[in-house]
């Protein structure tokens, strides 16, 4: 998670998400793919049951290739931005776009740069 997470703060393209709360991302997000030119591209195979799960309480769990990591997050609502803890390092993910189905995160790392969406997980009550 946290190679996948090493963004730095980069600015936001197309899509306000200034109204938006932090209710608005507590739940279970799978991964849909990465958004090239707009074009989204499937999961690697090792990747297709990477998640984000951002829980109420202020925590989070994931999943990246296999490996499930936990830690707390937040909501920068002036930012548009998720921040996440876990150890001792901190972590900020831009907001693109929220929907109820539907979450785009921009990550920037090295010089690159990469959206990944993701897909409400169903509820499986």
């Amino acid at each position: 998670m946290m190679k996948l997470l090493m963004p730095t703060l980069v600015t936001i393209a197309g899509f306000s998400v200034a109204a938006q709360s932090k209710s608005d991302f507590t739940k279970k997000w799978e991964i849909e793919g990465y958004v090239y030119f707009g074009i989204t591209f499937s999961p690697e195979e090792e990747e297709k049951d990477d998640f984000l799960h951002f829980h109420d309480n202020g925590t989070f769990s994931s999943r990246e290739v296999g490996k499930v990591e936990t830690g707390t997050w937040k909501w920068l609502e002036g930012e548009e931005e998720i921040q996440v803890f876990q150890d001792e390092e901190s972590l900020v993910m831009k907001v693109v776009e929220v929907r109820e189905d539907e979450l785009t995160l921009l990550l920037e790392e090295d010089g690159d740069s990469i959206k990944v969406k993701y897909r409400a997980a169903p509820n499986r009550n």
